[in-house]
């Protein structure tokens, strides 16, 4: 290489060298080192506050007045849905309210419970009221961070009635990837001081419209004109109870429980109930013989929501007791479940109900293939709250637990009272099965 070469390749390496060190006019390309991102710092997460106005309820004005009850004082109790976190209770103000604040964004249940002493009790005029323990109320409500929400909650008196739906049970394992369905059941009481007679009071059901299912189904929107009739239950499941008019009475106090299949189911699965004693049974057809002693149950309706003998899964459902009433009286229509079938659906006048359970399990949906997947998204509302103010989380079926309407005591002559307030989610609870009926 000649003296002039060497030179050249000198003068290169000088400019190569300036360039990267920024020198020779060229701008530094090297991007500078990113600073550490603090990780000790928890991310800022939305919040917002609800705030509850506790009232009573316009038709038990008169009542609470008598009693002198007002919202002032009451515990209201809130509870996220769905969350792992301890429930929050306030005392409610002079005014009725509270104001719930650092709220995370979900759906919150509020129910309120005011219990009447024996003060409060003897000042009612009115002999039909003199049953009341309690007025007691709920509702539900989204919450969006960060804008702050607010709820009025109206207390409504609870009434004995007649008859009333007093415990449902719907423990369904799984064995191996089959459903153990048949142990379901429910309970019905006479609260009454008289006796009533069965014969041809119908048990109704509605069809899952009360539920979202998964998230493709859209129950919601095309059900919403059913859930949200406040004259009506809409229903796709009615059940007669039998007789001619005095052949199967209800004493005062006295339960009576219809079982999906009247056998003793402990038999077969541990821990399941023994139900070889329940006065009633899905109809089960001409080959069901293996409990004469069980009367039959009437179906009057034909669906396929249905599991073996024809009897409806007891959870995510609203069930109804309803005087005896024609089925030529009642309007038969017609609903999409998707664009290629539809679905019969009756409806009971709300002057016909006797007695509402708004019940829904928080129990996520069977694969089939012994999983689990998802959960249920419920539509909100899940019925008129002229039927149900709110309806009552089932828990999880899979827990052998019956729920239970709750007891507030017992009348002079011995009839319990129960707690009846057309709120669901106040009304019932987690208990153990047939304490008041086959097993007490």
């Amino acid at each position: 290489m000649t003296r002039t070469h060497l030179r050249g390749a000198a003068i290169t390496a000088a400019v190569l060298m300036l360039q990267a060190c920024g020198g020779g006019g060229v701008q530094d390309s090297i991007t500078p080192p990113t600073p550490p991102v603090d990780t000790t710092k928890t991310p800022v997460v939305q919040r917002t506050s609800l705030s509850v106005r506790v009232a009573i309820d316009g038709a038990d004005a008169e009542t609470a007045r008598q009693a002198q009850v007002t919202g002032a004082g009451v515990t209201v109790r809130l509870v996220r849905t769905g969350a792992s976190e301890p429930v929050r209770e306030l005392i409610a103000d002079t005014d009725g309210v509270v104001e719930f604040r650092d709220l995370l964004e979900g759906l919150y249940e509020v129910t309120v419970a005011r219990e009447l002493s024996v003060d409060e009790r003897n000042r009612l005029t009115s002999l039909d009221d003199r049953d009341i323990n309690l007025l007691a109320g709920g509702s539900r409500i989204v919450v969006s961070p960060p804008t702050a929400a607010t709820l009025q909650v109206s207390l409504t008196a609870s009434r004995r009635g007649s008859l009333a739906i007093s415990e449902m049970y719907a423990w369904i394992p799984v064995v191996g990837q089959t459903f153990y369905q048949y142990a379901q059941y429910i309970e019905v009481a006479n609260l009454a001081d008289t006796t009533v007679y069965l014969d041809g009071v119908l048990l109704v059901r509605t069809y899952p419209q009360q539920h979202a299912g998964f998230p493709e189904s859209g129950y919601c929107s095309d059900f919403a004109t059913f859930r949200t009739d406040s004259s009506a239950l809409w229903v796709s499941q009615i059940y007669r109870y039998p007789g001619t008019g005095r052949e199967y009475p209800l004493r005062p106090g006295q339960f009576t429980v219809w079982a999906m299949d009247a056998i003793n189911h402990g038999a077969f699965i541990a821990g399941a109930p023994d139900l070889s004693r329940a006065q009633f049974e899905e109809i089960g057809g001409p080959a069901d013989v293996d409990n004469p002693a069980a009367v039959k149950m009437v179906r009057l309706t034909k669906g396929s929501d249905v599991v073996t003998h024809g009897y409806p899964m007891v959870d995510e459902r609203i069930t109804a007791l309803v005087l005896p009433i024609a089925r030529d009286t009642l309007g038969l229509e017609r609903r999409p479940v998707s664009p290629s079938s539809n679905v019969p659906v009756w409806r009971i006048p709300r002057g016909a109900v006797l007695d509402v359970a708004a019940l829904a399990s928080t129990i996520a949906a069977y694969t089939g293939t012994g999983a689990y997947r998802g959960g249920y998204r419920y539509c909100e509302p899940f019925t008129s709250t002229a039927h149900d103010r709110a309806f009552g989380q089932w828990i999880d079926s899979r827990e052998n637990r019956a729920i239970r309407r709750r007891s507030l005591g017992a009348t002079a002559s011995g009839v319990p009272i129960l707690q009846r307030t057309r709120t669901s989610a106040r009304d019932f609870e987690l208990a153990e099965p047939l304490r008041r009926s086959l097993n007490r």
